[in-house]
């Protein structure tokens, strides 16, 4: 029961727990109801019927489809006596069910991902677990999505997001800005990850230190989810303008909350790429809303408990919101934890890669091992990582094996292109769920600025 309460992001004391069973050619489903009003399937014994376990219980209100698909998911894994059914994550429904007759009408179930077997639907699936998709590729979605009615994008369970992910850490170039005037790929959204993030002005007490772009906590994320209504089944594709660098911090930021990272892509090239193939883009004015204008309008008076102990109040002083992110972002260290390692200097245990670049020579944490972001990717476009074997063999060259068994820890200036050494990791076949890879958000800017962390 822990388990599944842990994989849902949901506090053990804030949850009020109601245990049903419904019985079925005398077994059962069983599931949880919760004060937060989501609905976790635990687990569907087998011997259920097959024709008979989709019909069992159906939402009242048709704009809540995702039971189905968990329903679904158990007919297929009916065996699995016990299981915990992740493939159902984050279901979001009403508190009151129907049960159904068992001659009602199943015609309108959709499939296990939510897609009618259609053009779109058969898409969608072919680009599931697929992080990196080309520019013709998702051109290609992109029409195919576009051809479709609003309603009929709007009655399935997932749909395609795109957002402009781009990014400059030098110079004067402003992403927001850009996007704000166009052009942009239609309908896209820009999401800014200096403004969506643990910033200062908004959070003194978790980020004393001032330092820039670190991750939001989760609320913050949901919020700006919900302000486009981003579900937790859409496919996410992230894209950015010519010369753009750091799409794959945004690809973290997603994967690091929970979104299923079968749903998150990259695009390998940039938006002019885009037009030159003749994607459909957009120039009028649109306004990006800011983190505190969200958290302003969408904040409620109602909260939980407070954590003085470690100031932790924005933490759980949150917001209601439809999108549920993982309550702490996975595979991420704080300085605390990155130092028990090095203090340890026990490097057959661990390794730190530093992406930065020239700058890795002025200071360092004890050990790093220096492969800059820039040596990933393909050298004529920012936006394309270079292949597997490329990739491996760039870690190789640095005496590290992308599948050790050591845990990787990956570090840079202030946690934006060690996202991109993570992603290459994930892409060598690195299997980045196992709590073996982490990216240290604070990486150099908090580092090198404190007086007591060796160097």
């Amino acid at each position: 029961l822990m388990y599944g309460l842990q994989q849902y992001g949901l506090k053990v004391s804030t949850v009020c727990i109601i245990l049903s069973f419904i019985y079925c050619n005398n077994n059962n489903i069983i599931y949880l109801r919760m004060r937060t009003q989501s609905i976790v399937l635990l687990s569907s014994l087998s011997g259920c019927s097959s024709f008979l376990l989709p019909q069992l219980i159906t939402p009242q209100h048709s704009s809540h489809p995702n039971l189905y698909r968990c329903l679904s998911y158990c007919q297929t894994k009916r065996s699995d006596r016990g299981r915990i059914c992740t493939a159902g994550e984050n279901i979001r429904s009403s508190s009151s069910f129907t049960i159904m007759n068992h001659n009602s009408d199943t015609s309108r179930l959709p499939d296990d991902d939510g897609s009618d077997c259609d053009e779109y639907g058969n898409m969608l699936k072919s680009i599931e677990n697929q992080t990196l998709l080309s520019v013709k590729t998702c051109l290609d979605i992109y029409r195919i999505m576009t051809n479709k009615s609003g309603k009929e994008i709007e009655k399935r369970i997932n749909k395609v997001v795109f957002i402009d992910a781009s990014w400059w850490h030098k110079g004067d170039l402003n992403g927001r800005k850009m996007f704000e005037t166009g052009p942009r790929i239609k309908d896209s959204i820009y999401m800014d990850i200096d403004d969506i993030s643990m910033q200062y002005d908004i959070f003194p007490n978790i980020n004393p230190k001032k330092l820039p772009h670190m991750l939001p906590p989760a609320h913050l994320f949901a919020l700006f989810m919900d302000e486009y209504n981003i579900s937790n089944h859409d496919h996410i594709i992230i894209y950015g303008r010519k010369s753009v660098l750091f799409t794959p911090r945004t690809w973290f930021l997603f994967q690091s909350f929970g979104h299923n990272p079968s749903k998150v892509h990259l695009m390998q090239g940039s938006l002019e790429e885009w037009i030159d193939l003749g994607g459909d883009t957009e120039t009028n004015p649109v306004i990006v809303p800011r983190a505190k204008d969200l958290l302003a309008s969408k904040t409620t008076t109602s909260t939980t408990s407070i954590n003085k102990k470690h100031d932790r109040e924005e933490y759980f002083c949150r917001p209601t919101s439809k999108y549920i992110p993982r309550e702490y972002p996975s595979n991420v260290l704080n300085m605390d934890q990155v130092l028990n390692y090095v203090i340890g200097k026990d490097t057959s245990k661990y390794v730190i890669i530093d992406s930065r670049g020239s700058s890795f020579v002025k200071g360092n944490i004890p050990n790093s091992v220096h492969i800059p972001y820039s040596t990933l990717m393909e050298p004529d476009n920012t936006l394309k990582l270079k292949d597997k074997d490329e990739l491996s063999n760039t870690f190789m060259e640095a005496g590290v094996d992308p599948l050790t068994d050591k845990i990787i820890i990956c570090s840079c200036g202030s946690g934006v292109s060690a996202c991109t050494v993570f992603l290459a990791l994930e892409q060598c076949g690195r299997n980045i769920d196992d709590k073996k890879s982490f990216m240290y958000d604070g990486s150099w800017s908090e580092w090198g600025a404190e007086h007591d962390t060796p160097k």
